[in-house]
């Protein structure tokens, strides 16, 4: 009995806890804003969403996000820029970093932000872009 109780207490001292950390980091809603992009815009990111799903060769989770590697030969630098460009103006919340690694390594795409982003990024995002 007393270790009934005691599983009972230490698993409402443990809600308690995570009750009180969720509510000093609250998780930030996640919005589009399509209205962001004129027909012709959106038409042009979706083609450049499609290549880029044909592009990503490496998915890295990071602490805030993910960091894609991109092949350069299936999406050049400035298409992927172009890409980076109307997602921030669709999607605002997110952090967007473009690097290229040294030495003819593969171009990278950061996508991360607030608390939860990952989660939008594997729920709102095509299945193939998180790598699942």
């Amino acid at each position: 009995m007393r270790r009934l109780v005691g599983a009972v207490v230490s698993g409402l001292v443990l809600l308690r806890v995570r009750g009180r950390a969720r509510q000093e980091e609250p998780e930030e809603q996640f919005t589009c804003a399509l209205h962001a992009l004129t027909r012709e815009e959106r038409q042009r990111h979706l083609e450049l969403s499609a290549r880029l799903l044909k592009a990503i060769r490496s998915r890295e989770e990071i602490a805030d996000g993910y960091v894609f590697g991109v092949d350069e030969a299936a999406m050049d630098w400035a298409s992927l820029a172009e890409w980076a460009r109307g997602e921030r103006r669709c999607c605002p919340f997110f952090r967007v970093a473009l690097r290229a690694a040294p030495r003819g390594g593969p171009m990278q795409l950061e996508l991360g932000g607030a608390r939860g982003v990952k989660r939008f990024i594997l729920g709102e995002l095509p299945l193939a872009l998180a790598g699942g």
